[in-house]
């Protein structure tokens, strides 16, 4: 991804030289009415902050990558774990299972049947979040190579219409998808860590906490406005 990164930021460093050429030579060719000087005035203006945003936008993902890191290290300092032979782990599919063998032991009974549910909804959910969050790597992998790019197209989109669509885009999704990883582990902590402590009152409210991990997840999204195309 470096390799990658640095290799398109040089390519957007000849391109937004190139697009400073252009625009030098239109001004020596434009005349000399007001108009022209303001719009020529305005195309330089986004060309400055086209190279600033080339060389500022590593530090806008360090920035992004370290936040996220602090907050899941906020959330997870109130994650239930135990430790084993100095390991911490989240001991969630471990209770269930036992739960499942200690309440079926002398013979069926719905406590058994219920924890079987919440252990099969727990692989479902390992599964889906397994593969999602393998496309978030891809996702991120690819908003952080095309970057330079991003830079690249900001002048050009700003003499359009004046808005830089393809940049608003790109950190629109970048800081979404950092963010979607410290809000399911808040979703994870709040509800699918207390799905045992429902299960001594009630089952079914395990059942639907543990069904109710997804529905969150949109809801949260919509609450916050994090609207994004990528997973």
């Amino acid at each position: 991804i470096a390799t990658w990164y640095k290799a398109l930021r040089t390519i957007a460093l000849v391109g937004l030289l190139s697009v400073l050429v252009y625009l030098g030579i239109r001004i020596i060719l434009s005349s000399t009415s007001a108009q022209d000087k303001a719009k020529y005035k305005n195309m330089l203006k986004d060309w400055l902050v086209a190279i600033c945003i080339l060389f500022l936008l590593h530090y806008i993902m360090a920035f992004m990558l370290n936040l996220t890191e602090n907050l899941n290290g906020i959330i997870e300092e109130n994650t239930i774990k135990q430790t084993v032979n100095g390991n911490e782990y989240d001991d969630l599919m471990s209770t269930v299972r036992n739960e499942f063998k200690i309440s079926g032991k002398d013979k069926p009974d719905w406590n058994a049947a219920g924890y079987a549910v919440m252990y099969l909804a727990l692989v479902i959910l390992t599964g889906v979040f397994t593969f999602q969050y393998l496309k978030r790597v891809i996702f991120i992998a690819f908003l952080t190579m095309i970057a330079p790019m991003i830079a690249l197209t900001y002048p050009i989109d700003k003499v359009k219409d004046g808005k830089a669509q393809a940049f608003s885009y790109w950190l629109r999704e970048y800081i979404f998808n950092c963010l979607i990883q410290p809000v399911h582990l808040l979703i994870y902590t709040i509800l699918i860590t207390n799905a045992i402590d429902f299960a001594t009152d009630n089952m079914l409210y395990a059942i639907v906490a543990l069904g109710f991990m997804v529905p969150a997840e949109k809801f949260v999204k919509e609450m916050f406005g994090m609207k994004s195309q990528s997973p």
